[in-house]
């Protein structure tokens, strides 16, 4: 190595060679790096990111093992709150290889419950953006499907929901209690609210079929300011515009409910369940 560069040296933003070495995917690089000195526990950049947890992220699994035998911790957290299984999961990244849910089984990974800042868990940060396999993985190591977090109140099947990624709200379902589709957030949305305001056929269609009753009223917080009002899914639905209002309408008709509609008026289409205008 040069005499002028060290493993010592840092940028502005508080990032050495090592976090590149990390990067580029290169295990000789990040062991000739820790051969004169870098050392697998020393943190950087703005949220003081482990070596471990950044190999993690960039997924590469011959670093995250070689780390773990010159003593890097899997109970550590970044400023963030988060373990390094958080930082599988991120949008748009593509599935988690299966042998990172293998290290940290073998390393017996106990912290898969650890929340962040916001609450949030992995399963969380899974239900947004991983698949069914990610979330089978995570429940053999533990995970809670229950836990709620401090920011909105969701579970992870709220997020799952949001995202209208409706295969691993399916699953997660499958180990909630029954009452679920009651549940309600910090806002006093339910999961048919979420799935609503996600514009998200499928999950729509999943909340429905769950037994979520578009008719049933309830109180919502629809501001920062913290006011309340009573509106039906119906309402909701409506509320937000009239491409996510079609596509609820979509999702009563594929469930089995009775739609007709009238013209077009000044604020949208307007709908009435058939066997309700019967009875009028």
């Amino acid at each position: 190595m040069s005499r002028r560069s060290s493993p010592y040296d840092v940028t502005q933003s508080n990032c050495g060679p090592l976090r590149f070495a990390i990067e580029s995917g290169s295990l000789e690089l990040v062991k000739l790096l820790c051969h004169y000195g870098a050392d697998a526990n020393t943190t950087f950049g703005q949220f003081e990111t482990s070596p471990l947890e950044w190999a993690f992220r960039t997924r590469h699994i011959e670093i995250a093992r070689f780390f773990l035998t010159q003593g890097a911790s899997l109970d550590y957290l970044c400023y963030r709150g988060w373990t390094p299984a958080m930082l599988l999961f991120q949008k748009d990244f593509p599935e988690v290889p299966p042998e990172f849910f293998e290290l940290l089984s073998c390393n017996s990974f106990t912290d898969i419950d650890v929340q962040d800042r916001y609450g949030a868990t992995v399963l969380h940060r899974a239900a947004l953006w991983g698949t069914i396999g990610d979330i089978n993985a995570l429940l053999r190591l533990g995970a809670s499907p229950l836990l709620t977090d401090t920011d909105v109140g969701w579970t992870p099947a709220f997020g799952a929901a949001s995202m209208n990624n409706a295969a691993v709200l399916k699953r997660l379902v499958e180990v909630m209690p029954p009452d679920f589709v009651d549940h309600i957030d910090f806002r006093g949305r339910t999961i048919l609210h979420i799935a609503i305001e996600s514009g998200g056929l499928e999950a729509i269609v999943f909340a429905l079929e769950l037994g979520a009753d578009p008719h049933q009223p309830s109180r919502i917080v629809v501001d920062e300011s913290g006011a309340a009002i009573e509106v039906t899914p119906y309402e909701f639905a409506d509320s937000q515009g009239s491409d996510i209002y079609e596509v609820f309408i979509r999702a009563l008709q594929i469930v089995g409910h009775s739609i007709s509609t009238v013209e077009e008026v000044e604020v949208g289409f307007m709908f009435w369940d058939a066997v309700e205008r019967r009875s009028t």
